[in-house]
Parts: C-alpha cells; structure tokens; sequence
C-alpha cells in the first residue's frame, strides 16, 4: 500500500515539475515580449525625435525661403519697373531725331567714307530706298485720307472693312475674300482691303479714287485706330475678320464698341494648315476667343461649322460655302463650247504644295495609264520632282488662259491628300471645274460629297478608276446650272450685306443656321 502511496506522489510530483516548468517558459516569453516592447518604445521614441528634428529643419528652411521668395519677388518687381523704365528711355532714345542722326553718321562714316565700292553703293542705293518708302507712306497717308472721306460722302449705306491675310487683289489670286471684295464693289459698297505683305519696302497697290482702296497689313495695324473711329455718318460698319490674327483678338470687342459688325469668316481649317508647317502665326486660344465674341461667324464647309460650334455656346454658325464668279457661268452655248478631243486629259489648277497635293497618287496613276495625260496648271511646284512625260506642268495662268486650256480636258481633279486639313475644305476650284463642264474626281473632303458630278474616292486605286468611270459620263448641264446659281460670289456677298442691315445683337444671341 505505501508503494502505491508512492507512486502516486511521485506522479503528482513529476506532473507538478512539468507544470511548473511550462508556466516558467510562458512567463520568460512574456518578459521577452516585454523587452522587445520596450525597445521597440525606444526606438519610436528616437525616431520621433529625429522626425522632430528634420521637421524643425525643413520648417526652418521653408520659412527661410518664403522669406527669401518675397524679398526676390519685391527686388524683381521693383527690376521690372526699373527694366520698363529703361526700355522706355531707350525707346525714346532710339526714336529721337539726334540719335537717328547719330546712327545715319555712323553708316555714312563706316559704309561710305571708310567702305569698299562695294559697301559705298549699298549705302546709296538704301538712301535711295528710304526715299522711296518714304515718299510711298507719305503718299499713302494722303490716299487713305481722301478714301475716307469718298466713303462719308458716297450714297452707299454700308462700308466694309476686310482683314484678309491674303495678297493684294491681282488676277493670278482669286481667293475667297477677293472674291467678296469684288463682289461688294460692284455693287457700289466701298471696302478698306487689307493684304498680308512680307517686305515693308514693296510697292503699296495705288489708290485710284474708287470705292476700293488695298493697305498693307503692317500699315493696317498703325492706322487702325484712325480707321475705326472715323465717322462715317450713318453708314453701316461691317469688319471681316478672315483669318485669326491676334491684332484681330485685340480689337474685335473696341470694334464692337465703336458700332462696327464683327464678322469672323473661317475659311480654312487654320489648326490643321499650322501642323504641316503652315500658317506658322496660328494660335488656337485666339481663334477661339475671336468666335466667341465676334456678332456673327460663318465657315465655308459642315466639318469646319461643327468644329468652331464646339468653340461657342453664345451663337449658332452660319454655313458659308465658296461660290463661283458669274462670268463662268455657261452661257447659250453652254458645255458646247468645250473643244472635242479623242485624248484623255485630266487636268487640274492651284496651289501645288506637297503638304497637301497627293503627289505620290498622281504619279502611280499617270504611270499605270500612260495614254492618260495630265495637264497641272498652279503656283508652288515641288522642286525635283520626277515627273513622268504624261505629266505636263504648265505652270501658273490667268482665268481667261485657264479656261481656254481646260477646255479640251476630260476630267478634272482635286487630289489633295486625305486628312483633317481637306476634310475642313470646300474648294473653289470644284465649282469652276463644274461651270466648265467637267466632271470631277477628288479624295475624301465632306462638303463636296453631295455636289453633282463629284465623284469621292477614299484611295489611290478608287481614284483612277473613279477618273475612268467619268470618262463615259454625260453632264445634265441644266442641273449644274440650277446648283451653281445658287452658288455665286455675288449670292456671298449679299449674304454679308443682309448681316450688316440686320440689328446687332449681344454675344449671347443665336444668329444664322
């Protein structure tokens, strides 16, 4: 019996050991945990010094540099006043008759008395040019001066200035705002024409006491303020606005206050002309602040229409299209008069530039077709180009040598390369081209789509056989007619005359549809 006490004891011993020893390691682990709970206190408490410390610094160092961006701010500020200052007195400088003076001596010294021959006769020859500017500037403060006051006194209710961006008016250009301008004086309504000049020292156009006067752009913008404020009486005042000149931004809402009728006519895709290297002067904002506040706006095709709708929710923009100039229209003779011809020649005119005239087109269709004949007529032909000999350039032409060379043409063509550039076009040419009695082909541009016999193409391969197919067609000269007489220049330039008859209305308005 007390071996079986024993045993017990020393179970319950053993198992108190055992015991004892498991709640010794649970308690060791807890001082573990404690010791590296405490280290870990420590180190938070450490890096919460350190993350004080580089808080202090960098709050240091930010008040440091507030500090010093407004003293900086204060010294450029006051250096900007002092630099405005400075450009002031050296303009003045500059402008002042003995530092002219100054400047002409030490030409005169170092060109003509120290010079070569060679320098001596630049010398004279610029006197010479002087002069002559001059006297031109001279002459044209005297012309614009007598234009003026021809428009107080003319019976004409309107007069029309228009802000072109184009060349003077000559017979090898016949752009849209020529076009109008002519259109408006024959019909007596005198137009100030301004045209964009690259040389200050070129020949002003003469002014020969009609009711069209031309001025230079860079003389446009000096005496703008002279033009504008100028009283014309009663006389409705209609400014065109042509292309989106920043000169045009800065005035459309002085204009406005001095009783003129804003007009913004989008006549090329300007944003698209920029991005292949044209139109370098474009500037989006401001074309997009001169649709908004300009009374009306209208572009010359439905791509061109919806794009400067997105501009505006202050007006609804008018559809423009291009036109045709009467004389063209056929007469009794009507497409009879063309030449009839057993060759097949397709033919085209205007601006030949690579940016846009599919080139590469052209010249795989002439080389596949080589009994075709292809006659170019235009100004801007790519150098060293490899022409093959059914390809014949003609160069630039006058109207009345364009029409007699078209008249032995099959087909006429607009090649211009696909792209959002020609979607936004309506050319001129397609309405010339139709009141000839030709039938036309050209690649992708929206607004042509629905005109009649205008066959679109949307390749290379669709567009010779687009051209074979007219070939055969037979015109109904009766509905080309029906549609070009809707389509006139003088139908556009009625048009601007009803907008400027109509009573203005605020920028909120919607005009037109």
């Amino acid at each position: 019996m007390n071996q079986t006490i024993d045993k017990d004891y020393k179970k319950k011993d053993s198992s108190n050991t055992i015991k004892v020893m498991e709640e010794k390691k649970e308690v060791e682990a807890l001082l573990e945990q404690v010791v590296a709970l405490e280290k870990e206190q420590i180190a938070l408490t450490m890096l919460k010094e350190k993350v004080q410390i580089e808080k202090d610094a960098y709050y240091s160092r930010y008040v440091n540099a507030v500090k010093s961006f407004q003293h900086e701010k204060k010294r450029s500020i006051t250096l900007m006043e002092e630099n405005k200052k400075l450009k002031s007195k050296l303009h003045n400088m500059n402008s002042s008759k003995a530092w002219k003076l100054i400047r002409e001596y030490w030409r005169f010294k170092t060109e003509f008395i120290q010079g070569n021959w060679k320098l001596k006769i630049k010398y004279l020859k610029s006197l010479k040019s002087k002069k002559q500017v001059v006297q031109s500037v001279n002459k044209f403060d005297v012309s614009l001066q007598e234009f003026l006051k021809k428009i107080k006194r003319s019976s004409s209710d309107q007069v029309v200035f228009m802000f072109s961006g184009t060349t003077y008016i000559q017979d090898f250009k016949g752009n849209r705002p020529i076009r109008i301008t002519k259109e408006l004086v024959k019909k007596n309504i005198p137009v100030f024409f301004s045209y964009f000049r690259w040389n200050k020292e070129d020949n002003i156009p003469s002014y020969s006491g009609d009711l069209l006067f031309q001025s230079p752009i860079d003389l446009t913008i000096e005496k703008m303020k002279q033009i504008i404020d100028f009283d014309f009486g009663n006389k409705r005042k209609i400014f065109i606005i042509s292309f989106p000149h920043i000169s045009c931004a800065r005035l459309v809402n002085v204009l406005k206050s001095k009783g003129w009728l804003t007009i913004y006519d989008v006549r090329d895709e300007w944003e698209e002309f920029h991005k292949v290297g044209q139109a370098k002067w474009f500037d989006i904002n401001v074309e997009k602040y001169i649709v908004n506040h300009a009374d009306i706006v209208c572009a010359v095709s439905k791509p061109l229409r919806e794009k400067m709708q997105q501009y505006t929710n202050r007006k609804l923009i008018n559809l423009s299209p291009n036109a045709l100039d009467s004389i063209l229209l056929p007469t009794n003779q009507g497409f009879t008069r063309r030449k009839k011809s057993s060759e097949k020649i397709v033919g085209y005119i205007g601006h030949l530039t690579e940016a846009w005239f599919d080139w590469e087109a052209i010249i795989e269709i002439a080389k596949l077709e080589k009994e075709w004949k292809f006659e170019i007529v235009g100004h801007s032909l790519p150098k060293n180009m490899n022409l093959p000999p059914n390809i014949a350039y003609l160069g630039p032409k006058k109207p009345s040598e364009f029409i007699e060379i078209s008249k032995k043409w099959t087909t006429a063509i607009i090649p211009f390369r696909i792209s959002k550039l020609a979607d936004g076009v309506d050319p001129i040419k397609v309405y010339e081209y139709l009141a000839l009695g030709l039938p036309v082909v050209s690649f992708r541009m929206p607004q042509i789509h629905d005109y009649p016999y205008v066959y679109i193409a949307n390749s290379t391969k669709e567009f010779r056989s687009k051209i074979k197919q007219t070939f055969t067609v037979k015109m109904d000269e009766k509905k080309v007619i029906e549609f070009l007489m809707k389509n006139r220049w003088e139908d556009r330039a009625d048009e601007i005359i009803a907008w400027g008859k109509e009573e203005k209305k605020n920028d909120f308005s919607f005009i037109g549809g």
